[in-house]
Order: structure tokens, then sequence, then C-alpha cells
């Protein structure tokens, strides 16, 4: 019963992230000093990476749109020209639809980044 005992506080014992167990040279506050540099330029570069990752939606948004609004106009040019049929107009426009929602999606989870970025 003890050695069940101890081995769950083992287990419980390890489960954090472990930083102070390697400290090499580092001794007390500068050990701690330079967790905290680290941690702090983790935290830049993940911003950084947000940041860029924003831009590159924001374009993604911004040819999607272009081509969406393309798309309709090109495929109501068709149906008035009766180069398509009604039901090929209908499976089309279902189609830019599904790329308009998945356009907003997109947008959302920008909006969501920016958020975060700005806090």
């Amino acid at each position: 019963m003890k050695n069940e005992g101890e081995n769950k506080a083992d287990e419980i014992k390890n489960k954090g992230k472990a930083y102070g167990k390697n400290k090499r040279d580092l001794k007390g506050k500068d050990f701690g000093q330079a967790r905290a540099t680290e941690a702090k330029a983790a935290k830049k570069q993940k911003k950084e990476r947000i940041k860029t990752d924003i831009e590159e939606g924001q374009k993604t948004v911004l040819t999607a749109t272009e081509k969406i609004k393309a798309a309709k106009s090109r495929i109501e040019i068709q149906k008035d020209a009766k180069e398509i049929t009604e039901e090929e107009y209908l499976e089309k426009k279902a189609k830019i639809e599904a790329v308009e929602q998945k356009t907003k999606a997109l947008q959302e989870k920008i909006k969501l980044g920016e958020e975060r970025i700005s806090e």
C-alpha cells in the first residue's frame, strides 16, 4: 500500500514543466532572470508569427473576394446568354456561396487574431 501511495506522489511531483531542473551554471536570481528573458522572447516570436499569419490571411481574403465577384458576374452573364442551364447555374451559385462562407470564416479568425495581438 505504501508503495502505491509513494508512486502516486512521485507522479504528481513530475507533472510540472521542469524549468528549474537543468539550470546549467546559473543559480537563483540569475536563473529566474534568464528564464524570464526566454519567456519574453518566446512571446514576442509568437506575436510576430500571428502577425504574419494575419497578413497572409488578409491577402487570401482579398483575392478570394475578387474571384468570387468575378465568378458571380460570369455565371450571371452565362445564364443571361443561355450558355448554361438553370441547374448548372444553381450548382455553380451554390459552390460560390460555399466559398463565400469559408471566406467569412477566415475573416472571423483574422479578427480574433487581431484582437489577440492588441491585448
